[in-house]
Parts: C-alpha cells; sequence; structure tokens
C-alpha cells in the first residue's frame, strides 16, 4: 500500500469511530431525557439539602435527650470495646 492510501484508510477509520460514537452519544442522551424518573413526596423530602447552619435549639434538645437514656452512649461504646475483644479472644482459642 502507498502512503496516501494508508492515509486514506486510517482517515476514513477515524471517521466512521466519529460518527459511532456521536450516535451512540445522541442516543444515550434520547434514552436519558425519555426515561426520567419522578420522585415520589416522600422521597423528596429527604432529598432536601442539609442546612449549613446549626441549630442550638435541636443540638440542646439531643443532649437533654442523651443525658436521660437509661444506659448512657459511653457506656454503650465500653460494651462494644468489651464484646470486641471477647469475640477476637474466643477466635483465638478457635484457631
Amino acid at each position: 500500500m502507498t502512503r496516501s492510501s494508508m492515509n486514506r484508510v486510517f482517515l476514513t477509520l477515524i471517521i466512521v469511530l466519529l460518527t459511532v460514537v456521536a450516535i451512540a452519544w445522541s442516543g444515550i442522551t434520547l434514552y436519558d431525557t425519555v426515561s426520567s424518573v419522578e420522585v415520589t413526596p416522600g422521597v423528596e423530602s429527604q432529598l432536601r439539602p442539609i442546612s449549613s447552619s446549626f441549630d442550638s435549639e435541636i443540638l440542646d434538645e439531643i443532649e437533654t435527650r442523651t443525658d436521660n437514656l437509661e444506659v448512657p452512649p459511653e457506656d454503650l461504646l465500653k460494651i462494644e470495646e468489651e464484646t470486641l475483644q471477647r469475640i477476637e479472644e474466643l477466635k483465638s482459642e478457635v484457631e
């Protein structure tokens, strides 16, 4: 093959590939536009952005709720640590 015919084949290949990509892109865009999903009202409220400011009243309410718990969060963390340690001990006994 001569150099000019190789260039012609290369150019033809590039044009075909770009055409295929353009058609695929257009098809995907059309499919995405047609198949839009409606958001239900219940989910819509969950998708609302979180406020960037802290509401001190809510934080105070959370603090009072955690102060009134039967088992304080610190004790739950200790229980979790003890449980994990016991699991590791049991694993080493089995091995």
